[in-house]
């Protein structure tokens, strides 16, 4: 068992935690009716119901937390989508909601669109999701002989991360065409995996309904 689980953290440790955490969905609340650029820390302190001076004993600023928050949106988005892929039979198909689902659910987000400013600590808060929720897919998919990775797994991820926050960056840029982004990521995900061209189309052609966008 980890020493820092939360079946053996000291009580101070467990009060930190939940402090923190409260926190973070405090300002994940706020960032929902507000922007980050007009949040205050007052705003997080008073919804999350504790002293202005406990922020900083965890954050340095509005902007300070705002990974936090995206890593706390994507994770819980992240899991949910992975339960739903899993009714599906074919790896492909399951690699293909998980990608359309999430970029489908954070293109329309002003938190998520403020950190991709900052794309450094976007592709940190997404990377955690990836690993999280998408190994165990790529894996059955080699193992299927489904997936033709090309080189390493290591460069793909990055390849990924980085594709993906360069596309959320330019639909945002160009006004929101994000049905357009999420074809284009879709198609680019399944190529890296090693789909030719015209079996990807044929995949994302397969899709149900909510997942064609």
């Amino acid at each position: 068992m980890p020493e820092n689980s939360p079946e053996t953290e000291s009580r101070q440790d467990r009060r930190k935690r939940l402090t923190r955490r409260s926190l973070i969905d405090a300002a994940m609340k706020v960032f929902s009716e507000k922007s980050v650029e007009d949040t205050t820390v007052r705003d997080i302190t008073e919804t999350a119901d504790v002293a202005y001076g406990t922020f900083y004993n965890y954050f340095d600023s509005v902007e300070d937390i705002v990974p936090d928050v995206a890593l706390e949106m994507l994770s819980a988005h992240g899991r949910s989508v992975a339960e739903i892929a899993q009714s599906f039979d074919d790896v492909a198909s399951i690699a293909a909601i998980n990608v359309r689902a999430l970029f489908i659910r954070i293109l329309p987000d002003a938190t998520l669109k403020w950190l991709a400013g900052r794309p450094h600590s976007m592709v940190s808060a997404l990377e955690a999701v990836l690993t999280d929720h998408s190994t165990a897919t790529v894996q059955r998919g080699v193992e299927e002989g489904r997936f033709k990775l090309v080189g390493s797994r290591e460069n793909m991820r990055s390849l990924l991360l980085w594709g993906f926050v360069g596309l959320w960056d330019k639909a945002w840029k160009s006004g929101g065409d994000y049905k357009q982004v999420v074809d284009d990521v879709s198609l680019m995900y399944l190529r890296i995996l090693g789909l030719t061209d015209e079996d990807a189309v044929e995949v994302l052609a397969k899709l149900p309904e909510p997942y064609k966008y």
